[in-house]
């Protein structure tokens, strides 16, 4: 009986201690509290490295771009070739491929001609309200 005794003793200690002890209700909240904010830390964090990913125009788009400002003729020749030399090798490692060589059948073009062809620009003709070097 005496094994007894301790034990219905140590459940008198438990039931004399108030069920809602504030320190015990303060620490629940603060630990609450603080693994939300870090939820909110990390889902903060998560959402600006995706936008900052999606944000990013892939190469081709970006020649696309700079295409469309040549044909408006905002972009000279030599700058529109090397912009596309630059985007052309980004663009071939994005898509992982290798600079294919040119086709046997295809007709050389001439030297110097690094132009891209373009069917849909008017020719330029001196204009007396313009002056060379201004767009219009």
């Amino acid at each position: 009986m005496s094994a007894a005794l301790p034990v219905a003793g140590g459940l008198g200690l438990w039931a004399r201690r108030p069920a809602m002890d504030p320190r015990l209700l303060w620490a629940t909240l603060s630990l609450i509290g603080i693994l939300l904010f870090g939820a909110l830390i990390i889902w903060w964090v998560d959402r600006w490295r995706k936008r900052s990913l999606e944000s990013d125009d892939s190469s081709g788009d970006q020649l696309a771009h700079f295409r469309e400002l040549y044909d408006q003729g905002s972009l000279s020749a030599e700058e529109f070739e090397r912009i596309r030399g630059l985007l052309g090798k980004r663009l071939r490692e994005e898509l992982d491929v290798s600079a294919a060589p040119p086709p046997e059948n295809a007709s050389p073009r001439p030297e110097g001609s690094n132009v891209p062809p373009s069917t849909n620009r008017p020719p330029e003709t001196p204009d007396s309200n313009n002056p060379p070097g201004k767009l219009p």
